[in-house]
């Protein structure tokens, strides 16, 4: 059984605001889909790609849709190479106004890189095939960064000799290859984000996994920051500032200063970090999103960070990623989305979801001043281990509005974990000097508290088994109400 609303292939919901456009999009077949990486075009259509796949026929290809500024969907396409699978994982928008959908490409399984140019109608134009050599046999994934006219790809390989290792590929805008290695190293690593230097002598990857020291063969830490030179020689091998790690994005910020975002882990919590640097790796801001306590929050792993002005910063991630579950979750998530200031400090942070399993794969900051949103969706109830595509894109003030201010996604400035719940009740919220109140079903109240940081865990043990009703103010203002119930 399908997820629809009247519509059988697709779900197609469009809202206008203020002059910006935001709208939600599901696109739901019988096919299991997921797209992971967005961009904006020149005509300021939305470009989203990533991969559809049909299980019972080992059939995978590559996925692309165009949506205009109202979220209608004017192309829609499959790429298909026979007998071998294809996974789209990023796409860049070429000077001609041309697009380039970069992907994976193998037989059982990915084992190198596509660039298939295509013209804004997605007619293919030309392809070219930049091969991994024969040992490596699962590419994990396509990553690319852009400067000084070239493009980058980089991300994972796999070689059994000698584990997953790190890989990057330049081409130019026409893709004629430039430069490429494959990084050896006897132990898996992960690169997760890349930013080049500003005096145009080499890189920063961002990375995690094993790396050779002075004193020990292989050393591990949550992340490592490995410098490599023009040609791709390391440099040096230090850690990560802040110690982010995992799902790293990278953006120069300014020509002095840039944001490096990654988990952070507190040693209690897995929170969300996000740091302004200058480019001595000087930490010149932070600030950490995500419920707690016994939640794993991820940020967007493709990209998590952008902005167009700089007072503007969207942050973005999963809220509530089970571990054990994942990819066909059960339990309910939600998209978390942050837009901050140039000190990293707070605008506004919003809750997508919890109606279903959500997560984030990509952002992108519009030239509207709002922030389109790569995702997937599954609900359990009545999917059967197969992802659908969720497109959400919100306003400058994080809203999806109609005109009958109906939206089909709850969205929230807080949330309320577990619910049901038992002993405990945790509260997130983004709006400072927040308190929650909470009454039985007569109307008494029987709990008040501030909510300090953004987050407060409050003691429920005491209370009976029963519904309450919940508020959470600020001053005489209401944010939120709803119903929590006490198992």
């Amino acid at each position: 059984m399908k997820y629809s609303l009247n519509i059988p292939l697709f779900l197609l919901l469009t809202f206008y605001c203020n002059a910006q456009n935001s709208f939600e999009v599901l696109i739901s077949t019988d096919e299991h889909e997921k797209v992971v990486h967005v961009i904006e075009d020149y005509n300021n259509d939305y470009i989203v790609v990533g991969t559809r796949e049909i299980f019972d026929l080992n059939i995978t290809k590559g996925y692309a849709v165009k949506l205009n500024q109202a979220g209608e969907i004017l192309l829609e396409k499959e790429f298909i190479l026979p007998d071998t699978a294809l996974k789209f994982f990023t796409t860049v928008l070429l000077p001609d106004t041309n697009y380039l959908l970069i992907g994976g490409f193998g037989n059982d399984t990915l084992q190198s890189i596509i660039g298939m140019k295509t013209d804004e109608m997605f007619v293919e134009l030309s392809r070219k095939y930049y091969l991994m050599p024969s040992d490596y046999s699962w590419l994990q994934e396509v990553k690319v960064y852009q400067c000084d006219n070239k493009i980058y790809f980089f991300g994972n390989t796999w070689n059994p000799d000698t584990d997953g290792d790190l890989y990057i590929y330049s081409i130019s805008y026409n893709g004629d290859s430039l430069n490429s290695r494959i990084f050896e190293i006897n132990a898996p690593q992960h690169l997760w984000a890349m930013l080049d230097k500003k005096d145009h002598v080499g890189f920063n990857f961002y990375c995690s996994g094993y790396f050779p020291s002075k004193n020990f063969p292989k050393t591990r830490a949550p992340s490592k920051l490995v410098t490599v030179d023009s040609l791709f020689n390391i440099i040096s091998i230090v850690e990560v500032p802040g110690e982010l790690y995992w799902q790293n994005s990278a953006k120069w910020y300014n020509e002095n200063e840039y944001l490096l975002t990654g988990r952070y882990n507190t040693g209690d919590d897995f929170l969300m970090g996000i740091l302004k640097l200058d480019t001595a790796d000087n930490i010149l801001a932070s600030n950490y999103f995500g419920p707690r306590p016994d939640t794993i929050n991820l940020p967007a792993p493709n990209h998590n960070v952008d902005f167009i002005s700089q007072d503007d910063i969207f942050f973005a991630g999963t809220i509530n990623v089970n571990a054990l579950q994942f990819p066909y979750q059960e339990d309910p998530s939600w998209i978390m989305l942050a837009r901050l200031d140039s000190n990293l400090n707070v605008k506004w942070e919003r809750y997508y979801g919890g109606d279903a399993f959500y997560c984030v794969y990509d952002i992108k900051a519009t030239s509207d001043g709002g922030c389109i949103m790569a995702c997937i969706r599954y609900d359990h109830t009545i999917q059967d281990y197969e992802w659908d595509v969720y497109i959400l894109k919100v306003d400058s003030d994080g809203l999806v509005t109609s005109i009958d201010d109906q939206n089909h996604i709850p969205i929230s400035e807080a949330i309320l974990y577990p619910n049901p719940g038992n002993d405990a009740l945790n509260i997130r919220t983004g709006i400072p000097d927040a308190r929650i109140e909470m009454f039985d079903i007569n109307g008494h109240l029987i709990l008040s508290k501030e909510i300090k940081n953004h987050f407060e865990s409050v003691n429920t043990s005491s209370l009976p088994s029963a519904s309450y009703i919940y508020r959470i103010c600020r001053n005489t203002d209401l944010i939120q109400s709803g119903i929590w119930i006490k198992k």
